[in-house]
C-alpha cells in the first residue's frame, strides 16, 4: 500500500454499495482501515459509538442525507473533520455543504491523487491536536477545583475500578449471570458519568438498555468490545495525563 506517515480512522457514509466499495479500496490501498455506514442515521450513530479521524459522507441519501448529518454533529460540538461527497458539479452545492459544517465538499468520483493530498493535509492538522481525544479535561478541573493531586487519584481510581468492572463483564456475559453483568456495567457508565466521558457514556447506556438474549449476544459482546478498546484508549491518555503533571 502507498502508505501515508500514520493511520487515521475513517468512516464512508453512502447508501451506494458501488461508491462505498471503491472509497474503500482506495482508502486501503493508501493503508487505512475503513469503517462503513449505509446513511446518516447509521453513520450518527456509530460516531456516537467510536472516535473518528474523518468522516468522508455522501450528501444524497436516504433517511438522513449528508448535510444534515453534518448539522446535526456540529450542534453537538463535533470537531470532526467532515468531507462531503457529491456528483452535483454545480458550486451551489458544494457552498450548501461548507455552509453547514463540512470541512471540504468534494466531487465524485474521487481519484487516488485527490485523496492523497487531501489525506496528507488532514495528518498535519492531526499533529497539532489535542492530545486527549476522550478525557474531558476542563470538567476533570472544574470538579476537582483544580487540585492536581485529586485529578490524578480520581483517575487512577477510575482506572483501576474499571479494569475490574470490564473482565467481570466478560465473564457474566459467558455464564449467563445477567444479574452481575449489569451491575457490572452499571458501575462502568456511572464512572463515565462522573469523568463527563461522552463515548464511554452512549455505548455503556447502550449495554445497559439492551435485554440479553441469545439474539442480542453477538450485539452484546461487540459494544463490550467497544468499551474494551475505548478504555484502553483513555489509559494511553490517563498515562500521559499523569506523566505530564508528575
Amino acid at each position: 500500500p502507498i502508505t501515508l506517515p500514520e493511520k487515521l480512522s475513517i468512516l464512508i457514509a453512502d447508501d451506494h454499495p458501488t461508491n462505498r466499495l471503491l472509497l474503500k479500496r482506495q482508502l486501503n490501498l493508501l493503508g487505512y482501515d475503513v469503517d462503513e455506514a449505509t446513511d446518516g442515521v447509521q453513520a450518527l450513530h456509530k460516531v456516537s459509538m467510536q472516535h473518528y479521524d474523518l468522516l468522508i459522507t455522501d450528501v444524497n441519501m436516504p433517511n438522513m442525507d449528508g448535510f444534515e448529518l453534518t448539522r446535526k454533529l456540529r450542534e453537538q460540538n463535533s470537531s470532526l473533520p467532515i468531507w462531503g461527497l457529491t456528483a452535483n458539479a454545480q458550486a451551489n452545492e458544494r457552498e450548501k455543504g461548507l455552509n453547514c459544517g463540512m470541512n471540504l465538499c468534494l466531487f465524485k468520483p474521487l481519484t487516488l491523487d485527490v485523496l492523497k493530498t487531501h489525506l496528507s493535509q488532514l495528518h498535519q492538522v492531526a499533529h497539532i491536536a489535542p492530545q486527549y481525544r476522550h478525557l474531558d479535561i476542563e470538567a476533570l478541573k472544574n470538579n476537582t477545583a483544580n487540585d492536581l493531586q485529586l485529578m490524578q487519584e480520581i483517575l487512577m481510581t477510575f482506572q483501576h475500578e474499571t479494569h475490574k468492572d470490564l473482565p467481570a463483564a466478560f465473564h457474566a456475559l459467558e455464564a449467563g449471570d445477567n444479574r452481575t453483568f449489569h451491575q457490572c456495567i452499571h458501575r462502568i457508565h456511572g464512572a463515565a458519568n462522573i469523568l463527563n466521558l461522552q463515548k464511554l457514556i452512549n455505548i455503556s447506556h447502550q449495554l445497559e438498555i439492551t435485554l440479553v438474549s441469545d439474539d442480542s449476544k453477538p450485539e452484546i459482546l461487540q459494544l463490550l468490545n467497544s468499551v474494551k478498546e475505548h478504555i484502553a484508549e483513555l489509559d494511553q491518555e490517563i498515562a500521559v495525563f499523569c506523566q505530564k503533571n508528575d
